[in-house]
């Protein structure tokens, strides 16, 4: 065995799954990690906060002062979507079905106080098919 196989160590993932800012930060500092390396851990890491709506890791992207340089707000993804679309797909879209929920859920505890002479699941059809209207 040569003694080049004895010192294999493997590169640093710059398209992590879940890139976390404690993952991001240290690959960062890392000094293995060379200057064409970090812009695409940087872009990777923003394009996931963005599309699933991370707000601890994009508010780390776009506040600490070691991503920041590597930040492009030209940035495209595969699909040709800019950033500005795809944060809001992944942020606007949750907190759109959030509010969808409690909205019905509110409906459905209004109606079910006024019409108490219905079975709630006939309610809750009734509900729904008026918010389809």
């Amino acid at each position: 065995m040569s003694m080049d196989a004895a010192k294999f160590t493997p590169e640093p993932d710059l398209h992590p799954l879940y890139p976390e800012p404690q993952c991001v930060q240290q690959l960062l500092m890392d000094p293995g990690l060379s200057p064409q390396q970090k812009p695409t851990l940087v872009e990777h890491s923003l394009l996931r906060a963005c599309t699933f709506a991370e707000l601890p890791l994009f508010t780390f992207l776009l506040s600490d002062p070691r991503p920041r340089p590597y930040i492009d707000l030209d940035l495209r993804d595969e699909g040709g979507l800019s950033l500005v679309s795809i944060t809001i797909g992944g942020f606007g879209t949750g907190v759109l079905i959030h509010r969808r929920q409690n909205n019905v859920e509110g409906l459905y505890r209004l109606s079910a106080s006024q019409d108490d002479h219905l079975r709630p699941r006939e309610r809750l059809r009734e509900i729904r098919v008026s918010e389809s209207k």
